[in-house]
């Protein structure tokens, strides 16, 4: 039987960016979607089942943090693997992040192989409360 591939949700308002790392993550053999925006995100959670959202921080309309926040607090998507993308990593940023209980962080601009690990290390990790 063969695994199916991961599906992984790209939040990001810069379509550059948002092409870069689909296209990365698709050659890697990731299933991937983009979104630009956090209300467009959650609008599609339900179709895609994500296994992990790539959540840029800094969105037009409801922030990423709100997001994380709402996806985390919602049984329904309690579950999915957070990544939070910001390219300003500041103090009041990260401690924002946390509290916003993402499973983990990249700054940007960020080289693609670390991104790749970061991914891999992040979907590995054992959910709270499940037998890994």
């Amino acid at each position: 039987m063969t695994e199916r591939p991961v599906q992984i949700l790209v939040v990001e308002d810069d379509i550059a960016t948002q092409t870069l790392i689909r296209d990365v993550l698709e050659c890697s053999g990731y299933l991937c979607a983009t979104v630009g925006s956090a209300e467009e995100g959650m609008s599609v959670l339900e179709m895609l089942k994500p296994a992990l959202i790539l959540l840029d921080i800094n969105l037009p309309g409801m922030d990423g943090v709100t997001a994380a926040r709402r996806l985390k607090s919602s049984p329904a998507t309690q579950a999915i693997k957070l990544v939070g993308m910001s390219a300003h990593a500041l103090v009041t940023e990260i401690s924002l992040i946390e509290t916003a209980d993402f499973d983990d962080f990249i700054t940007k601009p960020f080289s693609y192989k670390a991104l790749l690990q970061l991914i891999e290390t992040v979907l590995a990790a054992e959910q709270p409360g499940r037998p890994e």
